[in-house]
């Protein structure tokens, strides 16, 4: 999406409502502010703050965390 050189986005995990649900749920990844507010129609979740490479969205501004088998080592 962007080059590496690009300055950190901030992404946030957030909350809307879901009509197959019945009622709010937060995805299971995170997404930039302007989509939060305008593709998702969700409130931030703001203590969820990180910074992360524009490379790492895809093109609906969200970001997934990309599980691996590496833990805490100490």
């Amino acid at each position: 999406m962007a080059s590496g050189f690009d300055r950190p986005v901030t992404v946030y995990a957030f909350r809307c409502y879901d009509l197959d649900a019945g009622g709010f749920v937060v995805p299971p990844f995170k997404a930039t502010e302007p989509a939060i507010r305008n593709h998702f129609h969700g409130h931030i979740l703001s203590l969820t703050a990180e910074e992360v490479d524009p490379d790492e969205l895809d093109d609906e501004g969200r970001w997934f965390r990309i599980a691996t088998g590496w833990g805490s080592l100490g």
